[in-house]
């Protein structure tokens, strides 16, 4: 299962970004936590996974706060500015790629990645607030 995966939408037509953390792995993590704190003894596997736990919740953070900016960035985009920040909006989704077609859960370069990723997202998001700030102070 890839960290990404881009979904259809009518607010923009490069698609938006979600992060690909299954829902009921979150909740089978959960449930070791308690199962842990109650001392009861746990699959091999399940602790193994367990272990990741800190991990996977901090690049899940950190990979839905750069896709909220990505996907707010690409949803309040007026037609007239996008022409403006096409390849700004280019380097965002080439940035994202290895998440949508290479990198999965397991892999080894997750943390560069999403550091990368973060970085060019986080740039362009300050990028086009001071650019909507700006049009605010001239009308």
């Amino acid at each position: 299962m890839f960290l990404l995966f881009r979904e259809e939408t009518e607010l923009a037509e490069e698609g938006f970004v979600r992060v690909n953390f299954d829902p009921t792995l979150v909740r089978l993590l959960r449930e070791v936590k308690y199962l842990k704190l109650l001392e009861i003894d746990l699959p091999e596997r399940a602790s193994k996974l367990y272990d990741k736990v800190s991990v996977y919740r901090t690049q899940t953070g950190n990979l839905e706060l750069c896709v909220n900016m990505y996907n707010e960035i690409l949803a309040t985009l007026l037609p007239v500015e996008k022409p403006l920040l096409a390849d700004k909006i280019s380097q965002m989704g080439n940035a994202l790629q290895p998440g949508i077609e290479t990198l999965k859960w397991n892999s080894e370069n997750i943390n560069p990645f999403i550091s990368k990723a973060l970085q060019i997202v986080t740039v362009v998001d300050e990028l086009v607030k001071k650019m909507k700030e700006n049009v605010l102070k001239m009308t």
